[in-house]
Formats: structure tokens, sequence, C-alpha cells
């Protein structure tokens, strides 16, 4: 699936949803192999480190890597993975439908 053209960076009316402390940054090189959804989320999560990030993938809004294990044990959404990184170790993954966005999203 590809992302949607319009890129919601963060899901808030004030601003981005952020979570206390902080995540690893993303200021790393992105590898070549990496899709393009994936950059696109790399290349956000590296302007925002501190935020959780809801990324749009088709009708699910998704969080990845440790933006994943934060979102699902506070929202207690279920942690699946969904590809591997260049390593080859599989990338955490978990997600909301956009309809039910808001919901998720006042519980932060």
């Amino acid at each position: 699936m590809s992302p949607s053209t319009k890129t919601t960076e963060a899901l808030g009316s004030s601003g981005p949803i952020t979570k206390n402390g902080s995540t690893k940054s993303s200021s790393k090189p992105i590898p070549d192999k990496t899709s393009p959804a994936m950059r696109q989320f790399l290349e956000i999560k590296g302007r925002h480190p501190d935020a959780l990030l809801f990324f749009q993938m088709g009708d699910f809004f998704e969080m990845f890597f440790d933006d994943a294990l934060v979102g699902s044990k506070v929202l207690e959404l279920t942690l699946t993975s969904r590809q591997k990184d260049a390593n080859g170790n599989p990338i955490s993954m978990c997600g909301v439908p956009i309809h039910a966005a808001d919901t998720y999203s006042t519980r932060l």
C-alpha cells in the first residue's frame, strides 16, 4: 500500500502529540532498500523525534518502531510487525482505523 498523497505529520488540533521521554532520533542515514512509504515515515520522524507519529497508510494511521511499542501499550493495541529493516530485524507496528483516530488520540 502506498501512503496517501496528503501527509498528516501528527494527529491533534494543537500540534504534534508528544509522549513522555524521547525516542531514538531518526537522523541516521536511511538505507537504499527502504520502501518509499517507510522512507517518508523516517523523514517525518526525523523532523519530530519526540512525537508519537500517526502515519496514514490507506484506511489506517500506523505507528512504527518505538512509536508502535509506546502506542500499543498506552492505547492497548495489538503489536505486530510489517517487514524487516536493513539488518533483517522485524519492524514493530500497530495502528488504528482512520474513522476511530479521534477516539484514540484523546486517550493520549
